[in-house]
């Protein structure tokens, strides 16, 4: 697991060099302010569910309640971002697009 998020973070962190080298000091903007918005509340909304699941030994809830979970979390994490990017950027649609787009690789990612 330790390699797993090391390997991860280089990567994530090789991404912002690229953008940076090719893209514009805008582009690098637009991915931090995504950054800053979406990773909290993926944080936040993510519960943690897949060691719940995996310390559910006796099984004591069925499949079905940990994925309605899941999804629950997933739309209300998506309307969170949504309402907060729009509350930062207003009607700038691009830059919008880019942190909700960020916030579904976010969290389908697991941060």
């Amino acid at each position: 697991m330790f390699v797993a998020t090391a390997v991860s973070s280089v990567l994530k962190w090789g991404m912002v060099i690229v953008l940076a080298k090719v893209g514009s000091t805008e582009m690098v903007g637009v991915w931090t302010l995504a950054m800053a918005i979406c990773l909290p509340v993926t944080f936040l909304t993510g519960l943690n569910l897949e060691s719940a699941l995996v310390t559910d030994s006796r099984r004591e809830f069925p499949i079905g309640q940990y994925l309605g979970l899941r999804m629950l979390s997933s739309v209300v994490m998506m309307a969170i971002i949504g309402v907060s990017a729009w509350a930062q950027v207003g009607d700038n649609w691009s830059t919008l697009s880019c942190v909700l787009l960020y916030g579904r690789t976010a969290e389908a990612s697991g941060a």
